[in-house]
C-alpha cells in the first residue's frame, strides 16, 4: 500500500484543490487492463468522497498519463464513516446500475440501523425495485466500499388513496372557486384587480383586517368608489399631466382622480341651478373642473364635493370661452378612498427630525396628523423639532392620548452675542 501523492508526486500541484482527501489517501491496489485501456485504483480514504470529486481526480490522472488510458478509482471507507451523508452517492451508483430505478427513490427516507438500512419510498415502486433486485446491489455497493455487511430492506409508505383522490378533488375545488372569483373580481373591477388585506386605521380591540379590492398603477380601493353623480365609472384613471388638450371648438373625453381642492359653489341668477367650480390635484398636475348642476340634483352632490375629497371623474376636456381657459366638465364622479401608505417594517424606525406646520417655509402638516400616522404605522416615539419654537408642543401631546412617545425638541441656532 501506498500514499496516493507518493504514486502520483507529479500531480499534486493540478490536484491541491483536493489535499483535504488526498493527503491521506492510500492506494490499496493498482488493476491494469491494456486491452480496454483502463487503469483502476482501490483507493482508501479517511473521509467521504463524492462520486464528482473522484471523476475530477481521475480526469487529471488520465491526462498525466498521457490521456491514453481511462483512470479509475474504487473508493474505500471506514465502516463507521456509513451514515445519512452517503445517501445521495448511493441513490446515484443504484440509479447508474439499474435504470429503472430513476425516480422511485426521490424523497425516499433512510433508517441506518447497527446492520440494517431501512429505505421507505414515498412514490411506490417496491415491487420493481425487488423485481431488479436493487436491495442486493446497494448491499454489494455497501460491502465494497465500506467492508460492512448490512441488510437492506425496501418499504413503502402507505396511501389511503381515497383518502388522497379526496384531498386532490379538494384542491381542484378550491382553485376552481378561486379561478371564478378572480373572473367575477375583473368583470367587476376591470383586468388586474385583486384583494388586499389592510390592516384598520384605528387599532380598537373589535377592528379586525378586512380584504379591500386594488389594482397595480390605480391609487385607491376599487371597492371604494361610489357614484354620486352619474352613471359608473369603469375605465382606469389617466395621470392629469397626461391630457391633450383639444382645438378651442373640440372636446377630449378623458377619465381622471384627485383631490379636490379650492371648492366653491353659487346659485345661478335664475335661481335653477348650482354654478361649481373646483380644482382637481393627482399630484403630477391640476385642472379645473366646473359643472351646472339644477338645485333639485345638487343637493347629494354638494354633500359629498369639499375641498380634500378624493374623487374619480370622467368628462370633457374643453376651452371655456368665459373663464378663458380649458376645464374638465364632468359627466359622472364618484368618491373614492385612497390607499394610505402603509409601514410593514419588521422594526419600526422613531423619527428625530421633524418639522410641523408651526416651522415656516420648512413645515406643512399639523402636529397631530403627523402623530396620528405615525400611531396607525405603530411607531413607539416621534419628535417635534420645529425652528425656534415649541409652539407644536400641546396640540402633539393631545394627539398622542398614551399611545406614543413625543420627544419634545426645538431646531435651535448658535449666534454672537
Amino acid at each position: 500500500m501506498t500514499k496516493f501523492y507518493d504514486l502520483f508526486p507529479d500531480c499534486k500541484g493540478q490536484l491541491e484543490n483536493y489535499d483535504i482527501i488526498l493527503n491521506a489517501a492510500i492506494v490499496e491496489s493498482i488493476e491494469n487492463c491494456s486491452e480496454k485501456r483502463v487503469l483502476t485504483l482501490t483507493v482508501r480514504f479517511d473521509r467521504l468522497v463524492s462520486a464528482r470529486s473522484l471523476a475530477a481526480i481521475c480526469a487529471v490522472l488520465s491526462d498525466a498519463l498521457g490521456g491514453t488510458v481511462q483512470v479509475e478509482i474504487l473508493p474505500k471507507f471506514d465502516g463507521d464513516l456509513l451514515s445519512g451523508k452517503y445517501v445521495s452517492e448511493l441513490i446515484a451508483y443504484l440509479k447508474k446500475q439499474v435504470a429503472v430505478a430513476n425516480g422511485f427513490l426521490d424523497d425516499s427516507e433512510w433508517d441506518f440501523g447497527e446492520n440494517e438500512i431501512t429505505v421507505t419510498l414515498q412514490h411506490g415502486g417496491k415491487s420493481i425495485l425487488e423485481e431488479w433486485c436493487c436491495a442486493s446491489v446497494l448491499e454489494d455497493c455497501i460491502e465494497t466500499r465500506f467492508d460492512r455487511h448490512v441488510c437492506v430492506q425496501l418499504a413503502e409508505l402507505q396511501i389511503d388513496y381515497e383518502q388522497e383522490l379526496q384531498s386532490v378533488q379538494a384542491q381542484i375545488d378550491k382553485a376552481d372557486e378561486e379561478h371564478r372569483a378572480a373572473e367575477a373580481l375583473e368583470h367587476k373591477h376591470g383586468a388586474g384587480a385583486k384583494k388586499q388585506t389592510v390592516q384598520p386605521k384605528e387599532k380598537a380591540e373589535d377592528a379586525a383586517p378586512r380584504e379591500r379590492i386594488v389594482k397595480d398603477g390605480v391609487p385607491y380601493y376599487l371597492d371604494s368608489v361610489k357614484p354620486i353623480y352619474g352613471n359608473i365609472i369603469r375605465r382606469d384613471p389617466m395621470p392629469i399631466k397626461d391630457i391633450e388638450l383639444p382645438e378651442e371648438q373640440d372636446e377630449t373625453p378623458v377619465t381622471i382622480w384627485g383631490r379636490i381642492f379650492c371648492f366653491e359653489e353659487r346659485t345661478s341668477k335664475k335661481g335653477k341651478h348650482k354654478i361649481i367650480n373646483f380644482y382637481i390635484t393627482d399630484n403630477t398636475y391640476s385642472f379645473m373642473v366646473s359643472m351646472l348642476v339644477k338645485i333639485e340634483q345638487s343637493e347629494e352632490l354638494l354633500a359629498h364635493l369639499k375641498d380634500g375629497v378624493h374623487i374619480l371623474l370622467y368628462g370633457n376636456v374643453k376651452f371655456d370661452s368665459f373663464k378663458r381657459e380649458f376645464i374638465v366638465e364632468p359627466k359622472a364622479i364618484s368618491t373614492v378612498e385612497v390607499i394610505e401608505k402603509e409601514d410593514n417594517a419588521p422594526e419600526k424606525r422613531v423619527e428625530l427630525h421633524l418639522h410641523t406646520n408651526m416651522s415656516q417655509m420648512d413645515g406643512m402638516t399639523p402636529p397631530k396628523k403627523l402623530v396620528e400616522r405615525a400611531i396607525r404605522w405603530g411607531h413607539k416615539a416621534i419628535a417635534i423639532t420645529d425652528h425656534g419654537c415649541v409652539q407644536g408642543f400641546p396640540e402633539a401631546a393631545n394627539a398622542a392620548k398614551g399611545k406614543i412617545k413625543i420627544i419634545y425638541g426645538v431646531e435651535g441656532y448658535f449666534v454672537d452675542d
